[in-house]
């Protein structure tokens, strides 16, 4: 598998750090990292990505969710949902965009691993 282009989006500045350095060992580059839904959709307009790792719940107006909605009706591409979250209310707002995957943090880096891999596969 080549290496992909991975968009982080991902509130807490100490998960992102350590995403975007298991990413990087995993031989991916990072397109970018951002805290808001708003960012996300604005960055991936100028920094496309092969995919996509979402935190469900987000800074600002607009959560995970929606900010993969925008992105993915812009280009089809694999989202990952990163969440501590795990209610039924919060999973069928996601199942709605037809993720790659849906991990619960603490994200284990080998899930992690085989969630991208499964996406650009």
């Amino acid at each position: 598998m080549p290496p992909a282009k991975v968009m982080i989006v991902e509130d807490e500045a100490i998960v992102a750090l350590c995403l975007e350095r298991a990413v990087r060992r995993m031989g991916h580059s990072v397109s970018c990292v951002v805290d808001k839904g708003e960012d996300a959709v604005i960055q991936f307009e100028r920094q496309p990505a092969d995919v996509v790792l979402m935190d469900v719940r987000l800074k600002g107006d607009m959560d995970g969710i929606e900010a993969a909605r925008h992105i993915v009706s812009q280009r089809h591409i694999p989202v990952i949902f990163l969440t501590a979250y795990n209610d039924t209310a919060t999973i069928l707002r996601a199942e709605n965009i037809t993720p790659a995957a849906f991990l619960s943090k603490p994200v284990d880096e080998t899930q992690l691993a085989q969630a991208i891999a499964e996406a650009m596969g």
